[in-house]
């Protein structure tokens, strides 16, 4: 079970609103990290779960300013259960609670800790005038240095153990952008395609973007991974033609022995732990660079300043 030490809120400017959006399933010791360093950023947290062990609601009941639900409540309106479909859910609870406008959406994952303030960044995206948000996601995979330091101690916290965060290039276009957080209107609505993290309808992407640390590999568990490194337990639960369906238009654009890169993993082979534990990122010619997280992103990828880094709550290394 998660403690927490913070949940008497310090008193913030809460506007704009927001809201969060995290669509979760078994994501284990990570989320009560995540929720340390995360949660306050957000007026309301939208859970919506797909964990298959009760252990998960448990973590998230009675925290102030959490609203819980589980996928399978809402099995109705489930056709193919992609992860849009699970945002979609989230939006529909959001508008329920809050109305269909006048405040940001941001879709969270577990592994993804914010660097800069969301409520900061999206006071300075109403002035620009912008509707949707991308991101830059700064990769972390576990580095060859920091094998003996997770020998010694295994079950640090994640902040701690890893540090090392890859991306293409020290310039301002260097990293790697995902789509994360939009204003919410009644015209944003999701088609539910897969992989729709913000609504297609979203008509001004800002062409600023703000950081978050992602550890695309914190769960150093062999049985967690098939041998070519993709998780066994993410979106087991999609119905097997939607696979085909994405199968067949990857052949379409990529050549006929296409798959389409289905759930989430590393995508490299593990057989032992040392295995994880990469130097460079393998098989991805475009991450050339990396640098160790201490507190600070490299000048280059800041695209807002120190002013946007919430220092008292947001992501700070652990020592």
């Amino acid at each position: 079970m998660c403690t927490f030490d913070f949940l008497n809120f310090p008193s913030l400017p809460t506007s704009p609103y927001v809201v969060g959006v995290l669509v979760t399933k078994d994501d284990g010791d990570i989320v009560c990290e995540w929720l340390h360093h995360n949660l306050r950023h957000f007026d309301a947290l939208i859970v919506v779960d797909g964990s298959e062990e009760p252990l998960t609601r448990a973590v998230y009941s009675g925290v102030p300013n959490i609203i819980y639900t589980h996928e399978d409540e809402h099995q109705h309106l489930l056709v193919n259960r992609t992860d849009s479909e699970m945002r979609w859910v989230g939006q529909l609870i959001a508008n329920e609670r809050f109305g269909s406008s006048g405040y940001w959406i941001h879709i969270c994952h577990t592994d993804e800790f914010l660097y800069h303030s969301p409520r900061k960044v999206f006071r300075a995206a109403d002035k620009a005038g912008v509707d949707g948000i991308g991101w830059f996601a700064l990769h972390v995979i576990p580095h060859t240095s920091e094998y003996d330091r997770y020998l010694r101690d295994s079950v640090a916290p994640v902040a701690r153990t890893l540090r090392h965060y890859f991306y293409m290039a020290k310039t301002e276009r260097g990293a790697f952008v995902e789509s994360r957080s939009f204003k919410n209107s009644p015209s944003q609505v999701y088609s539910r395609r897969w992989a729709e993290v913000i609504p297609d309808s979203v008509q001004k992407v800002w062409q600023k973007h703000p950081a978050y640390i992602h550890y695309k590999l914190w769960n150093l568990t062999l049985s967690a991974y098939s041998s070519d490194g993709m998780h066994k337990h993410h979106w087991n639960k999609v119905d097997p033609t939607v696979w085909k369906v994405l199968d067949e238009a990857a052949r379409a654009k990529k050549g006929a022995n296409a798959t389409f890169n289905r759930g989430t993993g590393i995508r490299w082979q593990v057989s032992e732990l040392a295995d994880f534990f990469k130097a460079e990122w393998p098989h991805c010619c475009k991450y050339k660079e990396n640098s160790i997280y201490d507190g600070k992103i490299e000048p280059a990828l800041d695209h807002f300043g120190g002013s946007f880094v919430d220092r008292d709550f947001g992501f700070v290394i652990i020592p």
